[in-house]
């Protein structure tokens, strides 16, 4: 990462991720062309590659964040993430979302274990259509029927 930095501050003006072509020099309607880093950038800017500090995480159970830009006394310049583990509450949300996604995506399944539990009930006597509600009843006989025009679906 290319970093633009204001020498009197030590703060971070801009920073791009590619050596930029051209770079702005702040407050002024000028611009110095191929530029490397050390470079001064007009008479109150410098130009540096900063080192880059990325360290390793775990994504389900570590939050990466960051960039953070630390500029030195010589302004060298740390582009520095940070790890954290993540909360309980983080984690717990995380997995109601899991569970929830997979929830939506088991619907198909789920209805075609319900219907072949009722058909085996009804199958062995232990239960009748009569058994169930109206509402529950109307329920069962439109999803049976979709359940069969799809039985050979993956």
């Amino acid at each position: 990462m290319y970093v633009l930095i204001d020498k009197a501050s030590k703060t971070v003006i801009s920073t791009s991720a590619n050596l930029p072509p051209q770079t702005r020099i702040p407050g002024r309607n000028d611009v110095v062309f191929s530029a490397s880093p050390g470079d001064d950038i007009g008479p109150d800017h410098i130009l540096i590659q900063a080192t880059l500090i990325d360290p390793a995480f775990d994504p389900a159970t570590e939050v990466k964040t960051g960039p953070a830009f630390v500029v030195a006394d010589d302004f060298s310049v740390t582009e520095r993430y940070t790890v954290r583990a993540k909360t309980a509450q983080e984690l717990a949300e995380e997995e109601k979302e899991a569970d929830d996604g997979e929830l939506r995506q088991s619907e198909r399944a789920s209805t075609r274990l319900l219907i072949e539990t009722v058909d085996h009930l009804i199958a062995s006597s232990a239960m009748s259509p009569a058994d169930l509600s109206p509402v529950v009843r109307a329920d069962y006989q439109r999803l049976r029927t979709i359940v069969d025009r799809r039985r050979n679906d993956p």
